[in-house]
């Protein structure tokens, strides 16, 4: 699936945003990116972040309005004040030229909580502040499909993930893509690669051995590639599952934690190799410009007003 376009009046601190959007990688750079994440994730149909009401208050000019796209055809999001709903949030919702109810758009995507987690990427400095969910430790994703069973499944997904526990071809598919993983780069001058182990846990490999003394920027390389593997894994099963939607990826700034002098194009490249649409945000503009001279960038900044 696709998000269209979003536009934002008078949320929180946000006066005004609004922009268009491409199907490969989108930089977002306004100073309340936190706000615009939390709105694009459940216009997009997720249901892991929610509006915050210390801070995110819905008023009588509150507008927010967001069309997106996919196989399951059109839809729009009009969230606007309804004092008699949680938050003062109500919605309107058209899915397909009619009228539809969240949990409609929810089904005709095809999102589970699972699948929600595994599509945003929180920085180890930030998924605390912004993110109240489950799963940072991206390390350790595909060791828990290995080892999980029906007493050991995420929260309200138990028929879906019992169903796919069952599936033969789900565990066939965990094991080619472990027994076929090729290590992955981190650190060309130390020699430092993302490799598996067979129970299915990443481990930052180098000379043949496991290495736990990473610096900052390759922690931050090492949990971001991470993050795409299992991405990528998810995208080999997805219709399996009858998931007919892939959707989009959700990244908040990493850039600003690896150093300068690390090429971030081959990053960049894996990140579009998923095809999938991915939003980048960053409060720091200079965030754009080391990414704008990748092919298949579209770069949106606003100051949030």
């Amino acid at each position: 699936m696709r998000i269209e376009r979003l536009r934002i009046e008078n949320f929180g601190e946000i006066k005004e945003f609004k922009a268009e959007f491409g199907g490969g990688l989108n930089v977002i750079c306004p100073e309340y990116w936190p706000d615009i994440l939390s709105i694009m994730v459940i216009v997009s149909g997720s249901r892991i972040l929610g509006f915050n009401s210390t801070r995110h208050i819905f008023t009588p000019n509150t507008r927010i309005y967001a069309s997106i796209s996919g196989n399951f055809g059109k839809a729009s999001i009009d969230l606007f004040y309804d004092e008699s709903e949680p938050h003062g949030c109500g919605r309107r919702i058209i899915l397909n030229d009619k009228k539809a109810a969240e949990e409609d758009l929810i089904n005709a995507i095809g999102a589970t909580f699972e699948r929600e987690e595994c599509s945003v990427f929180i920085n180890e400095h930030d998924y605390r502040r912004y993110v109240p969910f489950a799963e940072y430790d991206f390390s350790k994703k595909i060791n828990n499909y290995v080892l999980s069973g029906e007493n050991k499944l995420p929260r309200n997904e138990r028929v879906v993930w019992t169903n796919m526990f069952k599936l033969k071809e789900f565990k066939d598919r965990l094991h080619e893509f472990i027994s076929s993983f090729s290590p992955v780069l981190i650190n060309s001058s130390k020699d430092i690669w993302l490799s598996i182990k067979k129970d299915g846990t990443f481990f930052p490999l180098c000379c043949g051995e496991e290495r736990d003394d990473l610096s900052m920027s390759e922690r931050t390389v090492f949990n971001y590639l991470c993050f795409l593997e299992v991405s990528r894994f998810w995208g080999q099963i997805e219709g399996k599952l009858n998931f007919r939607e892939s959707l989009p990826l959700y990244i908040c700034d990493f850039i600003c934690f690896i150093d300068e002098a690390v090429n971030i194009k081959p990053l960049i490249d894996r990140t579009l190799a998923l095809g999938r649409q991915t939003f980048l945000f960053s409060d720091i503009k200079d965030t754009a410009e080391r990414l704008i001279n990748t092919d298949g960038i579209k770069v949106c900044i606003s100051d949030g007003h």
